[in-house]
C-alpha cells in the first residue's frame, strides 16, 4: 500500500471500522506527528478513502450513510441517511475526485456527487443469488464502475444517466414508474425513460 501524504492523516490508521455510532478522527502530520485538525463524526465508520488530490476523506457508515471530511479545515458534509439502512462496506473516489461509489452489505452500489453528496444512482448486484459484492472501483474514467462479486463474477456498470435510461427502455419497453425512478435515481429530477 502506498504511503500517505506527509501532511494528512492516513484513513487506515485514523478511522477504524468499529460498530460504534460515533468516531473520533485526527489529521496528523506524519513527518512530525503534529495534530493538524481533529473532530467527531456522527456515525460508526466502516470504510474510508482519500480523494485523488488528498484534500478530502470519504467514509461510509454502519447505516449506509456517506460523509466527506475536508482534511485541512476538519469540516464534514453528510449525505441523508438512505431509505434502506444497510451497513456500508466500501467507498472509492473516481479518478478526478468528482464522484464516489459506495458498496453496502445487501449488494447495493451507489454513486454520489463527491461535492454535494447527492445520490446519483444505485444498482443491486446479484440480487437473489446469494452472491455478495466484494469490491468496486471506477474503471475507464469517471463513469464506469467495475464490481467484483463473491462468486467470482465481475460486473461493469455504466453510470451515465443517458446510458442507464436507454438500457432500461430497451429492457422494459416503457417509462420508469415514479417509484422505480426514486429507487434508481434518488431525488434526481424525473425524466421519461423511453422516447
Amino acid at each position: 500500500m502506498p504511503a500517505c501524504p506527509p501532511c494528512q492523516c492516513c484513513p487506515r490508521q485514523a478511522l477504524r471500522a468499529t460498530p460504534r455510532t460515533r468516531e473520533h478522527w485526527r489529521n496528523i502530520r506524519t513527518d512530525n506527528e503534529t495534530i493538524v485538525s481533529e473532530g467527531d463524526l456522527p456515525l460508526g465508520v466502516r470504510a474510508a478513502a482519500y480523494s485523488p488530490d488528498g484534500r478530502v476523506i470519504a467514509v461510509t457508515g454502519t447505516r449506509g450513510e456517506v460523509l466527506t471530511i475536508d482534511v485541512r479545515s476538519g469540516q464534514f458534509r453528510q449525505s441523508p441517511i438512505p431509505d434502506r439502512t444497510v451497513t456500508g462496506l466500501s467507498i472509492r473516489f473516481s479518478p478526478d475526485g468528482s464522484r464516489l461509489v459506495s458498496g453496502a452489505a445487501d449488494g447495493t452500489m451507489s454513486v454520489w456527487d463527491a461535492r454535494t453528496l447527492e445520490q446519483l444512482g444505485s444498482v443491486t448486484i446479484a440480487a437473489g443469488t446469494g452472491s455478495k459484492t466484494m469490491a468496486q472501483v471506477f474503471a475507464e474514467g469517471n463513469d464506469i464502475v467495475a464490481i467484483a462479486a463473491s462468486d467470482g463474477s465481475v460486473y461493469r456498470w455504466d453510470t451515465r444517466i443517458d446510458h442507464t435510461l436507454a438500457y432500461a427502455c430497451r429492457m422494459v419497453g416503457r417509462n420508469f414508474t415514479a417509484e422505480e425512478w426514486k429507487d434508481a435515481f434518488g431525488d434526481h429530477p424525473y425524466k421519461k425513460t423511453c422516447p
